[in-house]
């Protein structure tokens, strides 16, 4: 339970402005995430459900209800959202409608959920030691690359995907060369990562753990 669940920081200018949102979740946050072309943020929570708020207007627009603790989401465009967690299963959820259409399953926890752009697939990363590839138009698996453990954290660029495990390794993948990594890497932090964020230009990526320090890889 990673974030507090009342409020969202915005940098509005050189000081930051900091607001309360309306209708905030009941437990704890596991993801925020804004849409790629508005100012709809999407909050994933430890309550089961993912709400879309529209950060301009204070409102939130949809609440989506899971069963179980959702751990992570994104959005593929501004009308659709996808999320994840313990109940093990890939969702979409049409933002206007509330309609839900499931992707699929992992055998264990979803603890990622991303949406590559360039390949129109959503990735996700289980604690079942699978990453799987979801294509967004069909809502169908098109590929699965089992890992050496439990995945903790991966992110998505163009068609870079960094991969971080519990054993704090990290592979690089090419997402339409999901066979092998282009390369393999050991984190050199010493405590278990937390999260992994691609450079926006694809030439690195910023990785943090558990003791709050952070490392810049090339």
């Amino acid at each position: 339970k990673s974030l507090p669940a009342h409020f969202c920081s915005c940098a509005m200018s050189e000081t930051a402005v900091e607001f309360e949102l309306a209708e905030p979740p009941k437990d704890g946050i596991s993801r925020v995430n804004f849409a790629p072309r508005s100012d709809l943020l999407l909050v994933t929570s430890w309550d089961s459900n993912a709400r879309v708020y529209d950060v301009n207007s204070n409102l939130l627009k949809g609440q989506y209800a899971a069963k179980a603790a959702l751990l992570d989401g994104c959005f593929s465009d501004d009308a659709h959202i996808y999320a994840g967690g313990l109940e093990q299963k890939l969702s979409r959820w049409d933002i206007a409608t509330g309609s839900e259409t499931v992707l699929g399953t992992h055998d264990r926890p979803i603890r990622c959920v991303e949406y590559s752009s360039a390949s129109g697939c959503v990735v996700t990363g289980g604690w079942d030691r699978n990453v799987k590839l979801w294509d967004a138009r069909s809502a169908k698996a098109v590929f699965t690359s089992p890992q050496n453990d439990r995945i903790f954290a991966l992110s998505t660029v163009d068609f870079t995907l960094v991969v971080a495990t519990a054993s704090r390794t990290v592979d690089v993948y090419d997402v339409w060369m999901m066979n092998e990594p282009n390369q393999k890497r050991d984190s050199w932090l010493k405590y278990q990562t937390r999260c992994v964020r691609c450079f926006p230009n694809g030439q690195g990526y910023a990785l943090s753990t558990t003791e709050g320090r952070v490392a810049m890889e090339y």
